[in-house]
């Protein structure tokens, strides 16, 4: 496995993908993470590929609410909350100065969460869409 390409590619997804997916699904990661059902859609477009796209869409932001799920529940005694560094660094888009500096690391040492942080993602993204959603490089 290539860490660093696995890491780009969920990078990839948080910065190419993930606010399309909100879009046409209506919803973000937070309302799907704290109501466990997607917020209403706007279905104004009703033709088929518009709807194929919203449960697509949908589709992959549940994988990634069971994904950070599963992360949660398998590093519970870690040191590092994975799960909280993810929504903060891609789906907040915190400036990696001020994540660092707010978690009281150096950037360096950020940067190697943050690898890690992807590393684990893609792996349970992988396990949780089926081999659906394969990050790993």
């Amino acid at each position: 496995m290539d860490a660093k390409k696995t890491a780009k590619n969920v990078r990839n997804y948080f910065n190419k993908q993930y606010d399309k997916d909100c879009m046409l699904a209506g919803t973000t990661l937070k309302a799907v993470r704290l109501n466990g059902m997607p917020a209403t859609r706007n279905y104004e477009n009703h033709n088929e590929v518009a709807f194929i796209n919203a449960a697509e869409a949908e589709q992959r932001l549940e994988w990634l609410r069971q994904a950070l799920d599963l992360i949660e529940d398998n590093f519970k005694n870690d040191d590092t909350d994975y799960v909280k560094l993810i929504e903060l660094a891609y789906v907040q888009k915190l400036r990696q100065v001020d994540l660092a500096q707010s978690w009281g690391v150096t950037r360096r040492k950020l940067y190697d969460l943050l690898l890690s942080a992807c590393i684990i993602l893609a792996g349970a993204m992988k396990q949780v869409s089926g081999n659906r959603i394969n990050w790993i490089a």
